[in-house]
């Protein structure tokens, strides 16, 4: 997987070691942009994506993003409630850091779904 210079830096013919990761591509990606445009068309609801995959440089290493692990695909606020939406595909499950970010979402009235199709 390739990673490229942020456009601006690309114009100037610079170098830089600030990178761009790729889009999520795939099943995955296509199931959060559709759950995310149709809450974000609902009022009363919005909808943000959270997570992006895991970086992997320009030697194809994996590299930690900074994020919390187990945070959901997808938060929304829906009706004034918080919702973390996990995408998972085909046989994928939901990971031990995402267990603990279900139960903490409904522990405090949020609710945790585990989305396999839209």
């Amino acid at each position: 997987m390739q990673t490229e210079l942020f456009p601006q830096q690309k114009k100037r013919g610079k170098k830089s070691l600030i990178h761009v990761k790729p889009p999520r591509t795939g099943e995955a990606n296509r199931l959060a942009k559709q759950i995310e445009a149709y809450l974000n068309s609902k009022p009363g609801c919005v909808c943000y994506r959270i997570s992006y995959g895991v970086h992997v440089d320009e030697k194809g290493r994996k590299r930690a993003t900074g994020q919390t692990p187990g945070l959901p695909d997808l938060m929304a606020i829906i009706g004034g409630r918080a919702v973390g939406i996990e995408i998972k595909i085909g046989t994928d499950r939901l990971s031990d850091a995402q267990k603990q970010r279900k139960a903490e979402f409904e522990a405090s009235q949020g609710l945790f779904w585990e989305v396999k199709e839209w």
